[in-house]
């Protein structure tokens, strides 16, 4: 009798030891399937996450290459918006378009289906339907006038101001240029004195700075905004100029051309505009959409 209790005492023993084994291979063998899977499913997000996703690729590739190659439309190009017609200033006459001849050009473009836009929807093909951009250059008093006028007729403007002549006779006011742009419009740089940038960026390479950077500060400080838009004073840059451009943080520049065949968001091409009347303007820019 005693035998057989102690034979049964030691099977219990041993059927305990073996079940106690067999838990620890199964928490064991479950520990390390879901390391196998958390590894396994590691690898797949890692596959996921740098998988490319194509449409965002495209997208960001056909964005840049709208921005690098904007499409040609019609910006005009004025000065002064002024009566003037003096025969012993031919250039300031050349560079004057009348109160009334520029109203008549806008009204004619608006009643005819045109409407402007900001550069950034130019740079960005964001828009519609028959568009072109208004741009004033030297940040004159009578821009002020042109203002109004836009403002008139609910359309928008680009004014590229030389900062060292803010405030001074026949120039905008740091007052006016900031009631420029709180209305909507675009307030651009043109250099702090309007010199020949590509003549600096062959033997002042200093001063080409000074003169892009420091003028876009002192505008931003008026406006409270950044300022992205240039244009070249009488139209002159090179390589050199446009690279000084895009480090100064500058994302368009327009020129004085008009038929340039090839351009990019730092060669702009506009129309020089006089005192065309509202049909005449109205021909040239329906060349751009025929």
């Amino acid at each position: 009798m005693k035998r057989k209790v102690k034979f049964i005492f030691w099977g219990l023993i041993v059927i305990v030891c073996l079940s106690i084994v067999n838990l620890g291979y199964q928490a064991v063998s479950a520990d390390q399937r879901i390391a196998e899977k958390t590894e396994t499913d590691g690898k797949d997000n890692e596959k996921i996450a740098s998988k490319p996703i194509d449409g965002n690729v495209d997208s960001a590739k056909k964005q840049q290459e709208i921005i690098e190659n904007p499409l040609r439309i019609p910006i005009l190009m004025y000065h002064y918006i002024r009566d003037y017609r003096i025969e012993s200033d031919p250039l300031g006459s050349n560079l004057s378009v009348s109160p009334t001849f520029f109203e008549l050009q806008i009204k004619t473009l608006v009643d005819n289906g045109y409407q402007t836009i900001t550069m950034e929807q130019y740079l960005t093909n964001n828009f519609q339907g028959r568009v072109f951009m208004v741009t004033f250059d030297d940040g004159y008093q009578d821009a002020y006038i042109g203002f109004k006028i836009l403002k008139k007729y609910s359309q928008k403007g680009i004014f590229y101001i030389i900062s060292d002549r803010i405030n001074q006779p026949g120039y905008l006011s740091d007052f006016q240029i900031k009631e420029i742009s709180d209305s909507g419009m675009i307030i651009g740089g043109h250099t702090k004195s309007h010199p020949d940038l590509v003549n600096l960026a062959k033997n002042h390479p200093d001063s080409l700075l000074n003169e892009l950077i420091e003028s876009q500060q002192k505008i931003e400080t008026i406006l409270k905004k950044e300022v992205t838009d240039f244009c070249y004073p009488a139209g002159s840059y090179d390589n050199s100029v446009i690279s000084a451009l895009k480090n100064s943080g500058y994302q368009s520049a327009v020129i004085t051309k008009r038929n340039l065949e090839n351009f990019d968001r730092m060669s702009i091409p506009r129309i020089r505009m006089t005192n065309f009347s509202g049909e005449a303007l109205l021909s040239i820019v329906n060349k751009y959409y025929e």
